[in-house]
């Protein structure tokens, strides 16, 4: 009994994790309050305060004013990835 149930953690875990991606995707998009980054002509700087190496790496996408943009669903799959892919990692290595 105690197998059963505990294939079904694992087996709902991922799209647990896949929900708490999505919404984590949604708070940094419409609960920043300040720009993440400043781009310009002359001017493309990384504010200390949002901008994070995992955003250079992952090539996150941002709008004209710098903030995270909620429309792009390569910000989307990065964030439900990074989410699976921990929180799996987590669950196993426990």
């Amino acid at each position: 009994m105690e197998t059963r149930a505990t294939f079904w953690h694992y087996l709902a875990a991922p799209f647990v994790l896949a929900v708490i991606g999505a919404c984590w995707h949604l708070a940094r998009a419409l609960w920043a309050p300040h720009p993440e980054r400043i781009t310009g002509k002359l001017i493309d700087v990384e504010l200390p305060f949002g901008y994070r190496w995992t955003d250079w790496v992952h090539e996150t996408e941002f709008d004209e004013d710098g903030y995270y943009r909620l429309d792009s669903w390569r910000n989307l799959k990065v964030a439900v990835f990074l989410v699976v892919a921990v929180g799996m990692f987590v669950i196993l290595s426990s």
